[in-house]
């Protein structure tokens, strides 16, 4: 009897051990599924001999260049033309673009908290670089000027032209760009639901130099308070919204205001006029209407 009750014992002690290794075994895989799958070559391709995926890729440069060209392909596609006043948009070949707002650090590519992740690698894709690619031109002195400041979004209309020649920009199209992030669990900072006053003096500035046409860019994450649009100083012939573009959907741009790819994306947000009345508005959740 004391033998069998000493083999009990020791084998309910084995399976113990067995158990919390099964079990410990269950949450690094869990854990790192992922990597395992990259691991063993089972990301990709479905394979019509079996269940098993098998990676279509020789490597993993070549599974890279794919991600890139389908987060470019996936911008294309998101890109929101809001206004496009007397066909401001497309542009033709060779125009002349005069980019102000913010310089190419300025330029918001992700977000923070989980939205942040390192770009570093597609530094080469700036809002130029799309531009000239499909050859359209960028104003040598005015992107250089922009280049050289740290705190580009705060220029105002006279500081950029006692340091820049602009002359005659009647035949030329003006960018303004308005960068702004977001992330869960911060506030945003004044700037980034609406243009400051250095921002529309520039707006004003561009109207009155005579551009033939005005293009605003939002490289933004939340909605722009759009009262500015109602100011018969300031003149934007046309909108588009890029959002954040992560690392490699920037050069998704050039092409889309060259019109070789159609704007087909559509607003998830109702953009106001003024943020301050739409709070003041009550919208009951209601099932099937709202």
């Amino acid at each position: 009897m004391k033998r069998n009750i000493g083999k009990f014992v020791r084998w309910t002690a084995i399976y113990a051990v067995i158990l919390a290794v099964i079990i410990a075994l269950n949450v690094v895989v869990s854990q790192f599924s992922l990597t395992l799958d990259i691991f063993f070559g089972q990301i990709g391709g479905g394979s019509t001999q079996s269940d098993t995926y098998v990676s279509q890729y020789d490597s993993d440069e070549a599974l890279t260049e794919e991600l890139v060209a389908f987060s470019q392909e996936v911008e294309q596609e998101a890109i929101t033309l809001m206004r496009n006043d007397n066909e401001a948009l497309p542009l033709e070949a060779g125009s002349e673009i005069g980019i102000f707002g913010v310089n190419e650090a300025g330029w918001s590519k992700v977000g923070g908290g989980s939205g942040g992740v390192d770009t570093s690698d597609y530094e080469h894709i700036t809002l130029r670089s799309t531009l000239e690619d499909t050859g359209l031109a960028v104003t040598e002195d005015l992107y250089g000027y922009y280049e050289g400041m740290e705190e580009s979004a705060t220029a105002t209309w006279d500081e950029i032209i006692g340091n820049v020649s602009l002359g005659d920009v009647s035949s030329k199209t003006g960018f303004f760009v308005f960068s702004s992030s977001g992330q869960e669990g911060s506030d945003l900072e004044e700037g980034e639901l609406t243009l400051t006053d250095a921002q529309l003096n520039v707006l004003r500035g561009m109207n009155e130099a005579g551009y033939d046409k005005i293009v605003l860019v939002l490289n933004a994450a939340n909605p722009l308070e759009m009262e500015f649009l109602k100011d018969s100083t300031i003149r934007v012939d046309a909108i588009i919204w890029v959002g954040n573009t992560g690392a490699a959907g920037l050069a998704a741009i050039g092409p889309v205001v060259a019109g070789e790819v159609n704007p087909s994306g559509h607003l998830v947000d109702t953009y106001d006029y003024l943020h301050s009345v739409i709070r003041q508005i009550n919208l009951p959740f209601i099932r099937h209407i709202i």
